[in-house]
């Protein structure tokens, strides 16, 4: 199995997600300045994260911004690529996972979670 890296040219940075192998895979986010903050990579090197402009999901080469109509903060990306965070709008806050851009918001009972 090969390690993924990202290498963030804006902020001189490099993360790596073990594998077990010697072999790496350095991916370099160019995000033209606003602020891409890696948050999780998934096996096939896909990448969520933060930015200026919002959550996003870096994939082949391509940044994708969610617009989830508040503020979503991209905490998770699993090997189907899908994406999970979490979404503000006002006062409220609520879990979304964005896959092939169909966006399936949840509400989580701040009371249950430990």
């Amino acid at each position: 199995m090969n390690k993924n890296c990202v290498w963030i040219s804006s902020l001189a940075l490099a993360f790596c997600v073990s594998a077990y192998a010697d072999n790496y895979t350095f991916t370099t986010l160019n995000d033209r300045g606003f602020g891409a903050q890696p948050t999780a990579i998934n096996d096939a090197g896909q990448i969520a994260g933060n930015s200026d402009l919002g959550g996003f999901l870096y994939s082949n080469g391509t940044f994708t911004y969610i617009q989830a109509g508040g503020i979503f903060y991209a905490g998770g990306i699993n090997n189907s690529g899908v994406v999970s965070g979490t979404l503000s709008i006002g006062a409220k806050d609520m879990g979304l996972i964005v896959t092939g851009g169909m966006q399936t918001p949840f509400s989580v009972d701040r009371k249950s979670v430990v």
